[in-house]
């Protein structure tokens, strides 16, 4: 009898400081559902060096649906110097702080689209402008098995120079 195990993320994931203050200067400063790209080394596993702020993205007070196109020539541009998308990051209401249903079904889509990518970070972040001033950023991250099914986890955040 064969079996599968399950896939499990990397247990840490290296942030450098200016992606979180970057995050923190514009996630962090507008209402639920604005958010960006996470990009790390390629054949790297748990590491974030960049961050796009996806300011055409589509938003309501519940939604928010990455600009495709955007992405796109953000991810040729990393690609040139040898960097590929790893995450997607975005705010929600504090009394949501977990991916919702429209959020794995966009990062499902999303992983299917970028096949070389094992790991995908989805860190939920409750922005200053909703959470009394104070910035959050909760973890979550998906990888996949053999048929591209994503499981859930979460993964520790450590901040490093850079």
């Amino acid at each position: 009898m064969h079996t599968r195990s399950t896939p499990t993320l990397s247990r840490n994931i290296h942030v450098a400081k200016s992606v979180v203050d970057a995050i923190s200067d514009t996630i962090g400063k507008y209402p639920a559902e604005t958010g960006g790209l996470l990009g790390g080394p390629i054949n790297t596993l748990g590491i974030i060096f960049h961050f796009y702020f996806d300011k055409t993205a589509g938003t309501s007070a519940t939604v928010f649906h990455p600009d495709i196109d955007a992405q796109d020539r953000v991810q040729n541009e990393w690609g040139q110097i040898g960097i590929i998308p790893v995450g997607i990051i975005h705010s929600h209401p504090v009394w949501f702080r977990q991916p919702s249903s429209e959020d794995i079904y966009i990062i499902k889509k999303w992983s299917s689209m970028n096949p070389r990518i094992q790991e995908l970070y989805t860190p939920i972040v409750l922005s200053q402008a909703d959470n009394r001033g104070k910035l959050q950023i909760d973890s979550y991250g998906f990888t996949k098995n053999g048929d591209y099914e994503l499981v859930m986890d979460t993964p520790n955040w450590i901040i490093i120079e850079g």
